[in-house]
């Protein structure tokens, strides 16, 4: 539950407000605009059916962003989406290559196996854990797991359970943030891209701005 609660934070709250700080895409705007995607991507547990609707929505919330208002819109909408068309098209598959948050916070089960068989991770070993598991999230899940239990001197069966908590809600929930993950990675990345003069970018002070009312 808790770790469903984390990753949810991080899918509809964390992630949609960093993309604002860097781009000034309003949060509501960023859901309305993947709402579709976001829940179809929960709904199936499978990021690949839904890319085409990731590069797609991309365009056009990025073009939307980028235009400005005026007797030629149309022909500037024109000209921006065939310039964040080739960026978007090479980053979204790029996305998938590099491990999504959704891999990240999986690792989070270890800790909690240790806990569950009376045997916690000791502080200690937490640095090197957390080197571990980051690098881990580039294999396969199972296997992923299977290494890091083992690493930790932890039951290797106790993957049967991850397979179960994993089917039953880790897996969709997951895959939700998994696809946030690749959006904000998208959207920030054409932005920086394209950015064009006078628009928000990345900083300390603006993501501070942004994110102090949330936690407020």
């Amino acid at each position: 539950v808790l770790l469903s609660g984390v990753a949810l934070l991080f899918a509809l709250l964390v992630l949609p407000l960093l993309v604002r700080s860097c781009t000034g895409i309003r949060v509501r705007a960023l859901l309305r605009s993947f709402r579709t995607p976001l829940m179809i991507a929960f709904a199936t547990a499978n990021l690949l059916v839904v890319l085409p609707l990731l590069v797609n929505q991309g365009k056009q919330l990025l073009a939307a962003t980028l235009v400005q208002q005026g007797p030629d819109q149309a022909e500037r909408r024109q000209a921006i989406e065939q310039r964040i068309a080739l960026p978007i098209e090479v980053l979204t598959p790029l996305a998938l290559v590099f491990p999504d948050m959704g891999r990240v916070i999986s690792i989070s089960f270890v800790p909690f196996a240790g806990w569950l068989t009376g045997n916690p991770l000791p502080g200690d070993e937490l640095p090197g854990f957390l080197l571990t598991g980051l690098a881990s999230t580039f294999l396969e899940g199972v296997l992923a797991m299977t290494f890091l239990l083992d690493r930790m001197g932890l039951p290797s069966d106790l993957v049967e359970l991850y397979l179960a908590l994993d089917q039953i809600a880790v897996a969709r929930v997951g895959t939700l943030l998994a696809c946030m993950s690749v959006i904000t990675l998208v959207l920030i990345g054409t932005w920086l891209v394209l950015r064009p003069a006078g628009r928000p970018s990345l900083s300390a002070a603006n993501l501070m701005r942004i994110l102090a009312p949330a936690a407020a």
